[in-house]
């Protein structure tokens, strides 16, 4: 074997017990001749895209649905309130005298603020516990926990049944649809204890028009 065919077999197999470090290559990055497309996608301008299949308003929309959806609940994952100043944030629980209370609330997946597109209609997802005392000296009465919009008028309830007088009941995980006004501006969402023959489609509350201290959520339509 002659000196030159020993030392270009040392040189190959020295050669092949070398690792090179992988940070090397993964800090190089490599684009198409003549794509000027940048390899990571710039941050989105449009800040009041609507998701067309719930008429929701959100911030980082997508190509297809309208809005980013990461949790595949068809609710646009980020909102900007759009209605000027932002109320304070409601109780939760709500009391709503005694244990009375709506806990939990939440407009269309985003919490106790929503930014919605008019006529739209909305979950709302709650838990409530209600517990009073029935008129009179019945030991059970027909009750309610009526929900609606200030302005705007009763709805519906998020409770209609028969209770014990003094007997504390509840439920989680409790769901319920809400109709987005027409006009512009921000609406109160509010209890109101009732104790009607049964809830009823009327839009007048038990007693008069539940007070600011009763709202639960804030709805801004732009």
């Amino acid at each position: 074997m002659s000196r030159r065919s020993a030392t270009g077999g040392w040189y190959r197999a020295q050669m092949r017990r070398i690792v090179w470090p992988l940070p090397m290559v993964a800090a190089c990055s490599f684009t198409a001749p003549g794509n000027s497309v940048p390899t990571t996608d710039a941050p989105r301008s449009d800040a009041a895209a609507v998701d067309a299949s719930t008429g929701i308003h959100d911030g980082n929309p997508d190509a297809a649905g309208g809005c980013v959806d990461l949790n595949g609940d068809g609710i646009c994952d980020s909102q900007t309130w759009t209605c000027g100043t932002q109320p304070t944030p409601p109780s939760n629980p709500l009391s709503l005298g005694g244990l009375s209370n709506v806990a939990g609330a939440n407009l269309g997946g985003d919490g106790a603020f929503l930014v919605a597109v008019a006529g739209a209609t909305i979950p709302l997802r709650y838990a409530y516990g209600i517990d009073i005392m029935c008129p009179g000296s019945s030991g059970t009465c027909p009750a309610q926990i009526e929900f609606g919009l200030v302005s705007g008028g009763r709805l519906g309830c998020l409770f209609d049944g028969t209770v014990q007088t003094n007997r504390f009941q509840g439920q989680l995980g409790q769901q319920t649809t809400l109709a987005v006004p027409t006009t512009p501006g921000v609406y109160d969402v509010r209890a109101n204890i009732g104790l009607n023959p049964s809830c009823g489609t009327g839009s007048g509350w038990y007693g008069s028009e539940p007070p600011a201290t009763a709202t639960f959520a804030y709805i801004c339509v732009p």
